[in-house]
Formats: structure tokens, C-alpha cells, sequence
């Protein structure tokens, strides 16, 4: 319930127009730093792909970092962008998974930019993807 009403506040789902049903936590480490809702992580520690773990029953998942103030927090036209997905995640076996989008660290350094990590379980099974949209992506339709 307290993730919940902490993502309320800072508009995650208002802003990202998600879907949101919290089964488990997600821990992000970006080197030896964990992420916490709210952390504020520079360009130089988010350079590389950061290190993520979740407890997962015997399914596929798929993982999204997307950033929902896409290209600035005052006008996010291309709300949200994603800098990285990977899908048919195994388990909690993330790099088994299918990278569909590499990883893209956060580029801009000036504005402070909320950088969301969602994790989906898969209800249909393996997923197939021809292409995957990176601006402009839509939340609410992929997780249909």
C-alpha cells in the first residue's frame, strides 16, 4: 500500500497512464547504488545497465524502463520513451530474457527526468515482437 500512494504522489500513474497491480517489489542497482522510488541517480552512474532482481514464480515476465518526461518534465511530448525492454524473461532470470530495446542511459543533463521500471507477467505466454515502438509508447495498450 505505501508503494502505491508513493507512486500517486509522484504522479506515476498519472503521468504514464499505466496499469498498475503491485505483486512484488523490484530492487535496482545502478553499481553499488540501490534505487529506491524517488532516488535521484546521475548520467555517470546510469551509464550502464544497472543490476535488477525480483522474487518471480514459474513464468515469463518482461521488464521496461521507460522515461515519462520524455524529451522535457515541462513539455513530455513523446511521453514515455523507453530506454530498455526485455521480454520472455524467465523466472527472475532477467539475462535469459530477449533484449527487444538495448539499454539507453538517461541523456539529459540538465532537467531531472522520472525513469520508471515495470515489470509485467506474461498471461499469453512467449511474446513475439516485429518491432517495438521506443517514443510515444504506449502503457495501457502494451499490456494488453
Amino acid at each position: 500500500r505505501n508503494a502505491k500512494v508513493a507512486l500517486y504522489h509522484a504522479g506515476i500513474f498519472r503521468d504514464s497512464q499505466r496499469p498498475f497491480s503491485l505483486k512484488f517489489p523490484i530492487h535496482v542497482k545502478y553499481g553499488k547504488y540501490p534505487i529506491q522510488l524517488g532516488t535521484t541517480v546521475s548520467t555517470d552512474y546510469s551509464a550502464k545497465k544497472p543490476k535488477v532482481t525480483f522474487d518471480a514464480e514459474d513464468r515469463l515476465y518482461t521488464l521496461l524502463l521507460t522515461d515519462i518526461d520524455n524529451p522535457v518534465p515541462e513539455s513530455p511530448s513523446n511521453r514515455e520513451a523507453v530506454h530498455w525492454a526485455v521480454t520472455n524473461i524467465p523466472g527472475n532470470n532477467i539475462y535469459m530474457g530477449e533484449e527487444v530495446v538495448s539499454y539507453r542511459r538517461p541523456m539529459n543533463l540538465i532537467d531531472t527526468h522520472r525513469m520508471v521500471f515495470t515489470l509485467y507477467e506474461h498471461t499469453r505466454g512467449y511474446l513475439k515482437f516485429k518491432e517495438f515502438t521506443i517514443f510515444k509508447f504506449d502503457q495501457t495498450r502494451f499490456s494488453k
